[in-house]
């Protein structure tokens, strides 16, 4: 109604358009509907940018969903054409989405049961990485065969902590 006040919009059109008023609300209120979203557009940025990409991780679409959207479903559009044109591997991570999505949805899920669960792990898990490898003085190797892991999933456990052998 501002638009026809203001004479920017033609009335006659207003009144043929009006038959049906369609409220769709903002995508923070609807959250269940962003992995599907999230899947659509990633098909078709894959399809348009010719790579083939298997979906989303776990953690990366937990993100998407906590974050709040202040752009709606076309900066979700936005954040998955962008991951997609960044996207190394067969899966897109949180590596590849923008830093504004991860910090803002960690900080609110700080607040959340699961968040703080999620923390508490990360936290132990970090510490029981730094102390595994200072009983083995730092040897990568040893440290992967006394906790039963492959040496390549050690290495990736360390470059997500910041971890170093010494």
């Amino acid at each position: 109604h501002e638009e026809l006040r203001k004479e920017r919009f033609r009335q006659d059109l207003f009144f043929r358009l009006k038959v049906i008023e369609i409220h769709v609300p903002p995508l923070r209120q609807r959250r269940e509907d962003i992995p599907l979203l999230a899947a659509h557009f990633l098909e078709r940025y894959g399809a348009r940018y010719g790579r083939r990409i298997d979906g989303m991780t776990r953690e990366a679409v937990e993100l998407l969903i906590g974050y709040e959207w202040p752009g709606n479903v076309r900066e979700l559009k936005n954040v998955v054409e962008r991951a997609v044109a960044y996207v190394r591997g067969p899966f897109i991570t949180t590596e590849e989405l923008p830093e504004v999505v991860v910090r803002s949805a960690r900080r609110q899920d700080r607040y959340t049961f699961h968040g703080w669960k999620q923390m508490t792990l990360e936290r132990q898990e970090k510490e029981f990485l730094e102390k595994a490898l200072a009983e083995h003085s730092g040897n990568v190797t040893q440290t992967a065969k006394a906790l039963g892991v492959h040496r390549s999933t050690l290495q990736r456990l360390m470059r997500r902590w910041n971890l170093s052998a010494s």
